[in-house]
C-alpha cells in the first residue's frame, strides 16, 4: 500500500471515530443506545 492511501484511510478512521465519539455523547443522557 502507499503510504498516501494509508494516510488518508487514518484520517478517514479518526474522522468517523470522531462522529461515533460524538453521537455516543449526545446519547449518553438518554436511553442506553446498546
Amino acid at each position: 500500500m502507499k503510504v498516501t492511501q494509508l494516510y488518508k484511510q487514518v484520517k478517514l478512521e479518526l474522522q468517523l471515530s470522531k462522529f461515533i465519539n460524538m453521537g455516543l455523547l449526545r446519547s449518553l443522557p438518554g436511553k442506553d443506545p446498546c
